[in-house]
């Protein structure tokens, strides 16, 4: 790591923000995205694309690690690309990759996997992956080599926005510097439960209107190298006992508490233009109080935030007017499998109107595969049995499209991979 110690990075935060303009809202940048009215580009490949690899764009696997060899082999994790993984990934058209610290210990191998993962896509998909992972800084940091942030509490501590901004700034560019495109963060969380186990110190604060700040400059800061921001988690993991990776949590408030704390900063989000928002595996009665049968005991359970229409269509796009890309927050988390299921779960997010499924199964082998032609399949079948449209499905693979147009990712990196790893070397040192 640059910064050995979260200290060093705090240290620096201090320094800057005495040397920085206390006036940081009118930060000019430049960057290489672009934007054109003109999608005749994006409705030809949409056009010229199967159903299957319509529905495989909106599905966004992991390959922390594989049994290489066979099911019964053990488990190693993916730091280089491997035969059987790639001869797998070539069959299908997946709009993104997520990786973890366990593909991203060594700046170079992570380059050169990134790569070889967009070669190995591109066998039978002319649209390019987005490829990204959740560096936050403090706890939530996975990239091997870099600067080590002292995360988002610490910074929110410091009272200054602006190094939100250069905390964006700089996470982006390593970011990008390896090949990947996309960041999970800002995390846009108010930090109200002291009980919380998932959120805490990964929130820039307590202050609802203080968080939006420091989450809009973040954004600013990620854009300013180029790099795909996501806000996370609607509608707000702020207020908690309940750790979403395992169990369901329940946020019981009136529809007027969630507007004036834990949407603030999402609304704030959204009007400064972020690109995806990432939703909460969380239920919000006053939101949505549909109830769904859960496959403990067939009992009704409330929907989650993540497969509610209510909230992820009618309510984010309907209510709030964001346009932008939404993901869910890893399928296999617990608050997900143990109440509905895989395959279920990722047919009702689709139905639901969210654009990409994170990890929607569970696969660490190649026989693994076919759980995705069991989610592709059925998403099928609800278009068949008109659970769903294909003119939905058309609509949410456009917004995934003009996202990647945005950030001029319609092609591969035509750049030397000696020159790309060359660079990432001396980014992230």
């Amino acid at each position: 790591m640059k910064c050995s110690v979260l200290l060093s990075s705090l240290a620096l935060f201090v320094s800057l923000a005495v040397a920085a303009p206390a006036d940081t809202t009118a930060h000019s940048y430049t960057t290489t995205y672009y934007v054109t009215e003109d999608d005749s580009d994006i409705d030809a490949l949409i056009a010229n694309m199967t159903i299957e690899q319509k529905i495989a764009q909106k599905l966004m696997p992991d390959m922390r690690n594989w049994n290489l060899g066979g099911c019964d082999q053990p488990v190693v994790n993916v730091e280089v690309m491997n035969d059987e993984l790639a001869s797998s990934l070539s069959k299908y058209s997946f709009g993104g990759m997520v990786l973890f610290a366990e593909n991203l210990v060594n700046t170079e191998r992570a380059t050169r996997l990134i790569e070889a993962m967009q070669q190995a896509n591109a066998v039978n998909s002319k649209v390019p992956l987005l490829v990204g992972f959740d560096q936050e800084g403090g706890i939530v940091t996975r990239l091997g080599n870099g600067t080590m942030m002292p995360g988002n509490m610490a910074v929110g501590a410091t009272g200054d926005f602006n190094n939100a901004f250069l905390t964006g700034t700089i996470t982006g560019s390593e970011v990008k510097a390896i090949g990947a495109n996309f960041d999970f963060s800002p995390v846009s969380d108010v930090n109200l439960n002291p009980a919380n186990p998932v959120i805490g110190v990964r929130s820039f604060g307590s202050h609802p209107d203080l968080v939006a700040q420091y989450v809009v400059q973040y954004r600013k800061g990620l854009r300013q190298a180029n790099c795909i921001s996501c806000a996370k988690h609607f509608p707000g993991h702020g207020d908690t006992a309940t750790d979403s990776h395992f169990g369901l949590p329940l946020v019981n408030k009136t529809l007027s508490e969630i507007e004036k704390v834990e949407l603030v900063p999402f609304i704030a989000d959204i009007g400064a233009g972020v690109d995806m928002i990432m939703t909460a595996h969380i239920q919000y009665p006053a939101l949505d109080n549909t109830t769904i049968p859960n496959i403990i005991d067939g009992s009704p359970m409330i929907v989650p935030a993540t497969l509610s229409r209510k909230i992820m269509t009618d309510y984010l796009r309907g209510s709030l007017g964001f346009t932008g890309v939404t993901v869910t927050d890893a399928m296999n988390m617990d608050a997900i499998i143990n109440y509905v299921g895989s395959v279920d779960a990722a047919a009702l997010t689709i139905q639901a109107g969210v654009d990409i499924v994170c990890m929607p199964v569970l696969v660490r082998c190649v026989a693994n595969f076919t759980l995705y032609d069991n989610v592709i399949n059925r998403v099928k079948s609800d278009i068949e049995n008109k659970r769903y449209s294909e003119i939905e499905l058309n609509t949410s693979v456009k917004r995934i499209l003009k996202l990647k147009k945005q950030y001029n990712l319609l092609k591969l990196d035509s750049t030397p991979i000696e020159t790309r790893i060359a660079y990432a070397n001396a980014t992230l040192g």
